[in-house]
């Protein structure tokens, strides 16, 4: 899961959102993994890169890139966000020729997961 700064950094909010990835995922589903978070989270969290309306520019892609190494280390197959910034840039950083590595991961949004969840 990655902290979007808004809801962490701005509003406090880093428990509610883990709970509601956590549901259910005690006995997962066919196909479905457990829920793993990164070594940087809460207030550690990695900004996505764009915050407070900055150009994406090398120094943003650099914490996107190390974001996305955080994500693939954890085993994860899905990375879940709760920010539209956050989903935009991270899956533009994993799309960038620039970029060389891969990340076989994909980038979701925390309520398209929930809704899924419900059926």
């Amino acid at each position: 899961y990655q902290d979007p700064c808004r809801l962490g950094r701005h509003l406090g909010i880093y428990d509610e959102p883990r709970r509601v990835l956590q549901e259910g995922t005690s006995q997962p589903a066919e196909g479905e993994r457990h829920f793993h978070d990164m070594k940087e989270t809460g207030k550690r969290s990695l900004c996505c890169g764009v915050s407070a309306w900055m150009n994406c520019d090398l120094t943003s892609k650099t914490m996107q890139v190390e974001r996305l190494r955080q994500a693939r280390e954890t085993g994860a197959e899905v990375l879940a966000v709760a920010c539209p910034k956050c989903q935009i840039h991270l899956t533009c950083a994993m799309k960038d020729k620039a970029v060389s590595e891969k990340y076989g991961i994909r980038i979701r949004d925390i309520s398209a997961i929930t809704l899924e969840r419900m059926g």
